[in-house]
């Protein structure tokens, strides 16, 4: 079959890329582009296939039904390109000596495991490290790790790093059973002792940031570096705190002893993603990413249900 000009690998590598941004300026930046350019390379593959792809009347833009389906074809096609091309470099077909991947606690104590089942033949040897995931574009930068699997951090938009979502999680209120019937307002809740996540951590920031934005004044009891601790101090009666799903995976066996609630205004989200410096490992870092969306979305299925059946609903993932 011929290909007509303008549909090609490259264009749908950014096609992809604006599809998930939403915004040829935000994918301009992303690929180290101009916005021009941009434009251009998705004007020339809308022609090649004789559809439009993108609705440019809304913000951000959206997918029409064409570029729904081209783009549901689009990330197996340039994964399997991936994959030939490092096979004729010679990479793929020998497992890699070693990896060091840095993962956030909440996913090195819940999912990684059977990620790694899954990958296993990637590497002759894995190293799995959570001491660096808080600072991973130091790590990354500086080459302590080969990859990450961290909350998705703004410097990983560089044009050094590669990076592939798998998970937009949101945040959830976890409280005390004592509190589960009692209005769960914020307003109402910051009479009560608030367990703060460690600002050592990206998600302690994160938090702390919205907490500023929504302009509470929350007195903090208690303050954690790990997830076990605070969630444990709060089915203990001695706080609240805010968490996400993955958190709560980690601590399944104390669900059951707190009250788990949508947070009533300012809801915000964890982004997590796989990432790599540009032109290492970014086959890798493609079958990280798909197998951890795949694994999250089994462990979630069988944990989330009934009452907690919302938090699937919540769940944001990567599109296809």
């Amino acid at each position: 079959m011929d290909f007509p000009q303008g549909f090609d690998l490259k264009a749908l590598k950014i096609f992809l890329v604006v599809s998930e941004h939403g915004s040829m300026t935000d994918a301009a930046q992303r690929l180290d582009l101009t916005q021009s350019t941009v434009s251009q390379i998705i004007g020339n593959l809308e022609t090649a296939v004789g559809s439009q792809l993108l609705d440019r009347s809304m913000r951000p833009m959206a997918l029409t039904a064409a570029g729904n389906s081209l783009l549901a074809a689009t990330r197996p096609l340039l994964l399997e390109a991936g994959d030939a091309l490092e096979a004729a470099r010679g990479i793929s077909s020998q497992p890699l000596p070693d990896i060091t991947l840095a993962v956030a606690d909440s996913i090195a104590s819940t999912i990684i495991p059977q990620v790694i089942h899954h990958l296993s033949a990637s590497a002759r040897r894995w190293r799995i490290w959570s001491e660096f995931y808080s600072d991973a574009y130091s790590a990354l930068s500086g080459r302590t790790v080969d990859l990450t699997m961290t909350t998705s951090l703004d410097d990983m938009t560089s044009d050094r790093f590669h990076s592939v979502s798998f998970l937009r999680e949101p945040f959830v209120l976890a409280l005390p059973l004592h509190l589960a019937d009692q209005d769960v307002s914020l307003e109402a809740l910051a009479a009560h002792p608030f367990i703060r996540f460690s600002l050592r951590s990206s998600i302690g920031r994160m938090v702390e940031r919205q907490v500023q934005r929504m302009r509470l004044n929350l007195p903090v009891s208690l303050e954690f570096d790990l997830a076990v601790g605070q969630l444990l101090a709060v089915a203990e009666g001695l706080g609240w705190c805010i968490t996400t799903p993955l958190c709560l995976l980690q601590n399944d066996g104390l669900m059951r002893r707190m009250a788990i609630r949508r947070l009533p205004r300012g809801q915000f989200y964890r982004d997590m993603a796989v990432s790599s410096r540009h032109g290492e490992h970014s086959v890798l870092s493609e079958k990280l990413a798909h197998t951890a969306e795949r694994v999250i979305k089994e462990r979630f299925a069988r944990q989330f249900t009934g009452a907690l059946s919302w938090i699937q609903d919540d769940i944001i993932w990567p599109q296809p």
